[in-house]
């Protein structure tokens, strides 16, 4: 069956909140004090009154009266639920009874509430409690300090859970709520204190836990997301040609100066496809597209070409939006007995910058070759970096070199790449796709990037407000959790070549659990030796292992993701961006993961529905130094014709 668990906002309220209100008078009738205008009231303090009455210095004459509202948005709640049961739940933290109150008048009793804002408390709303008990009171007695006191609501407060809107709770003591004025005693007071959504986390916070049953889904006919809210989808194909200006020799172009012409060769409306991947730190995956077309005439060199550009857009009631865009990089047609048909392959434009060299002759970037083939970039902004290779993607003097790279539609805007603050590092002939990868890694305030369906580069960091809210029983019915320690033993390696002291050594680092080893291996004359790079920029042991012991901290913990699908029925799929943050309510209690402001990992595009995996911005962050796939090998080689010294032979 399924369970929501419900808070009201914190401050700054958004939709709900919750608070007291007061009626304070330095000696009053009880009737002035129970009936009359409000004096006070607050919705941010983190604990005060639950309900209390306090008498005053005069005999018979009463000083105080406290109550609280609490608001909760039950919207969450699917329409065509049937709401089972119910149970608001109150945080009480100290209990007096000064006044001697019998057992039923010193209790908890749970009424409606009507304040006139849902995000704010005014004076006024104390006259705005109702009189019927929406549960068993709690006793006094009875009343739980230090815990949760919870209260099963009855036929009344079931049917004041509002599925649609902002269900209204308030507390009074039972001698208010009943009328029955206590006796007097001189400023003594009874009161529960309790703890409101200003407390920090929600272990104490004021809770609604609704149970509910979903109605069993139709018997379908047709296939899943069918009908009005299906999306239809354009797919489109381009090819580039240069104008006549390109292509004379000299200097290098830019994409700018190049002046493509991008020409429409084809809309596909016989092209089937599956769906897509979209990951943070990358872009779109492979899309393979179905052709119903004849083995020998299947339009080859014309739409169907290597690399020629498709863009697949997205139509539905949210609007038309390019969803994916990537290149033919495969095709191969097909007979399989009386069907042909042809199986296009195509790749994101990310994938490119995986076996491009990155070029530092650019003139504001003041690099100079060092020791070791290594280059040395000085107080530079990542984001210009990233800026320069997007504008500086086409490097040939020949229009028929390099045809991917020269036709790439890779690009940014103004608000896409977000500035971080200057860095100075070494890098070693990396590819544009590592030169990504580091920027990230170097900027303090960055936190990933990604290329979206447009192939525009977005460079990052984690937003500080949820981009979406999923509600599992209502935006998804089915999840995965899963744990896992692959990712924490033996997955950081740096190799690295210094001259410390008079000897030559490759430095190696490996996190191994919670522990570090670090090896110093002397290279003698002839001595070969191969690893993986990740890291080559150390200058000293004692970097290695400040740096490597930092690294082995953040992977020392099992990686936590979760899986769920959100269907395009109810939920605009196409706003969902790899590195959009999330919030997940309704999930069970018992999950130890912080469920607000989850970094979304990856994106897998299923037409009617996506899959997400989500993780914690932490995991995220921890996933950049483990995931990380090298894509080259370092060779170390020693040189005879060069006693004691040594060269590196990098290779794709």
């Amino acid at each position: 069956m399924p369970q929501i668990t419900i808070y009201p906002d914190a401050d700054p309220e958004v939709t709900s909140v919750d608070g007291w209100v007061v009626h304070e008078s330095a000696n009053d009738t009880w009737a002035n004090i129970r009936g009359g205008a409000g004096t006070d009231a607050s919705s941010g303090a983190p604990t005060y009154a639950g309900a209390s009455v306090l008498a005053g210095a005069t005999t018979d004459k009463w000083s105080e009266m406290y109550r609280s509202i609490y608001l909760f948005d039950t919207s969450v709640i699917p329409a065509d639920a049937t709401i089972t049961s119910a149970t608001y739940s109150l945080y009480v933290y100290n209990k007096i009874n000064g006044l001697s109150l019998s057992d039923a008048h010193g209790g908890i009793c749970l009424v409606s509430s009507a304040p006139t804002s849902n995000t704010a408390l005014a004076s006024g709303d104390y006259n705005n409690l109702g009189t019927t008990e929406f549960a068993t009171r709690i006793g006094y007695s009875s009343i739980t300090v230090d815990g949760y006191n919870d209260m099963a609501l009855n036929a009344s407060g079931l049917a004041a859970i509002d599925k649609s809107g902002i269900t209204k709770f308030g507390v009074r003591m039972g001698a208010d709520l009943d009328n029955s004025e206590p006796a007097w005693v001189i400023t003594r007071e009874s009161r529960f204190l309790a703890c409101f959504s200003e407390s920090s986390g929600t272990s104490k916070n004021p809770k609604l836990v609704i149970n509910y049953t979903l109605p069993d889904p139709p018997t379908k006919t047709t296939e899943v997301g069918t009908g009005s809210t299906r999306p239809t989808y354009t797919i489109k194909v381009w090819k580039y040609e240069w104008d006549d200006t390109f292509g004379d020799g000299g200097a290098p172009y830019n994409f700018n100066e190049a002046n493509p012409i991008r020409n429409l060769v084809a809309e596909w409306d016989d092209a089937t496809f599956i769906g897509f991947e979209k990951t943070i730190n990358g872009g779109c995956g492979e899309c393979i597209f179905t052709l119903g077309r004849k083995f020998d005439d299947f339009g080859e060199g014309e739409d169907v070409a290597l690399y020629n550009m498709v863009e697949i857009i997205s139509n539905d009631r949210y609007g038309s939006k390019v969803i994916y865009t990537g290149y033919i990089s495969k095709y191969k047609p097909m007979v399989d007995g009386n069907t042909e048909k042809v199986e296009v392959t195509c790749l994101g434009y990310q994938t490119t910058l995986k076996f491009q060299t990155y070029h530092f002759n650019h003139g504001d970037l003041s690099s100079t070759i060092q020791e070791h083939l290594l280059y040395k970039i000085s107080n530079i902004n990542p984001a210009n970096i990233i800026k320069y290779m997007v504008d500086g993607h086409i490097f040939a003097t020949d229009k028929e070199l390099e045809p991917v790279d020269a036709f790439s539609p890779i690009n940014y805007t103004a608000t896409s790449i977000e500035n971080s603050a200057t860095v100075s590092m070494k890098v070693s002939y990396p590819t544009k796709y590592e030169m990504l990868d580091w920027c990230v890694e170097v900027s303090e305030n960055i936190d990933y990037w990604y290329m979206d369906g447009e192939a525009t580069i977005h460079y990052k960091a984690f937003s500080n407000e949820e981009d979406h809210d999923f509600t599992f029983g209502k935006d998804f019915k089915n999840v995965n959790l899963e744990k896992s320690i692959e990712n924490t033993f033996n997955k950081t390696v740096m190799s690295n070549r210094r001259q410390w002291g008079d000897k030559d050594y490759a430095a190696l680092h490996f996190p191994v659990g919670n522990h570090t080893q670090l090896g110093s291996y002397q290279l003698e004359e002839g001595y070969v030796r191969e690893e993986l790079v990740e890291d080559q920029t150390i200058e000293t042991q004692d970097e290695l292992l400040t740096k490597g012991t930092k690294r082995n901290e953040a992977v020392s913990d099992p990686n936590r993701t979760i899986d769920f699908n959100i269907s395009g029925d109810i939920y605009d799929i196409d706003s969902i961006n790899p590195g959009d943050t999330c919030r997940i309510q309704n999930m069970p209690e018992t999950i130890d993961i912080d469920l607000n402001k989850m970094a979304i990992r990856k994106v897998t595009y299923m037409k009617d529905y996506v899959k997400l995996q989500v993780i914690t911005q932490k995991e995220q962050l921890k996933s950049q130094i483990t995931d990380r796939d090298p894509t080259r090998t370092l060779k170390i080689v020693g040189r005879e014709d060069i006693p004691n010294k040594l060269y590196y032979d990098i290779t794709a």
